[in-house]
């Protein structure tokens, strides 16, 4: 028996639906019949992807905007994100201090993840950060904010933030207490050490340990002579770790990292550690001394060592 679109149920086309952009359910399937327009009017979980115009016609707000969840931003034009009101989710690839600036709470009231990504743009976010760590954005739970910029007046703490994913382009003595003072209900973080970038750590006495914190990534770009100190220094504050990922560039062939060292520090501060996942570049290769540094630690036998090719 010949079957046709329209004898399929609208269970299975809500689910197609959510496969793809909202450019594509429009274009693919708007206006074919009016059973097919009531079901996608009544989609309110838009995707959609801003790409960059490459032939310079105007942009203009699709008429569905108030319909997405999920917006994701591949250009450095100014966007008018008031449009999109009931946005959950907003990704910025290509971020501008005009694009950083105009996310504010009036605009996006109900928030959920944001991401400034882009390691190499200038430090647009002072101004951003000052929100994102305060209650201006009640529903904000995940934040990633790559050159995050801090204002050392800053006095106000995000009680929703969740998970957080840093990489600072400068650090100061007091970031690390900016952080932690300002997000007191975080319980996922993650940290990105760019190159031939010096951390400055406060006493560990400064900050007091951080009761709901059990997930730490850390991404050495750069291993530096101080990463023991780095470490220990954040596995002091974090009693009650439970997953723990350490990454080491690709690029750190000659970087001296001392298994012996590192289980030191998981032996003393983290001992409720459950998940253990460690990336070297193939020069930090223990496979000639596996067997020992397998004995060192009871996770070790449980880890699965990735490791970077050249």
């Amino acid at each position: 028996m010949n079957s046709t679109i329209e004898t399929f149920p609208n269970e299975l086309f809500i689910e197609l639906f959510g496969y793809l952009s909202a450019y594509d359910l429009y274009g693919a399937f708007y206006n074919l019949n009016s059973r097919l327009n009531l079901l996608i009017n009544s989609f309110q979980h838009l995707h959609l992807t801003l790409e960059e115009d490459w032939d310079n016609r105007p942009r203009t707000t699709p008429f569905f905007s108030s319909r997405v969840r999920i917006l994701t931003v591949n250009h450095d034009e100014e966007i008018d994100l008031s449009a999109y009101k009931n946005l959950r989710s907003l990704k910025l690839s290509r971020p501008t201090e005009a694009q950083c600036n105009v996310i504010q709470p009036y605009v996006l009231p109900y928030l959920e993840c944001l991401s400034i990504s882009n390691f190499f743009f200038s430090d647009h976010t002072q101004q951003l950060s000052r929100l994102i760590f305060s209650p201006a954005f009640p529903h904000l739970r995940s934040c990633q904010i790559d050159r995050i910029t801090f204002d050392d007046n800053h006095m106000n703490s995000s009680l929703s933030l969740r998970h957080l994913t840093i990489t600072p382009s400068t650090w100061k003595v007091n970031n690390y207490e900016h952080i932690f003072s300002s997000c007191p209900n975080l319980t996922h973080i993650r940290i990105i050490r760019l190159r031939d970038l010096s951390f400055k750590l406060p006493s560990a006495c400064s900050v007091p340990a951080q009761q709901s914190i059990s997930s730490l990534y850390v991404r050495f770009y750069s291993l530096g002579s101080d990463w023991y100190e780095h470490m220990q220094w954040l596995l002091t504050i974090l009693p009650h770790l439970e997953t723990f990922q350490l990454i080491i560039d690709q690029n750190e062939f000659t970087a001296n990292f001392s298994f012996d060292l590192f289980t030191r520090l998981l032996t003393t501060y983290v001992p409720n550690l459950v998940h253990l996942r460690i990336k070297l570049p193939l020069t930090l290769d223990f496979s000639k001394h596996a067997h020992r540094i397998e004995q060192l630690h009871s996770l070790f036998p449980k880890v699965q060592f990735s490791h970077f090719s050249k």
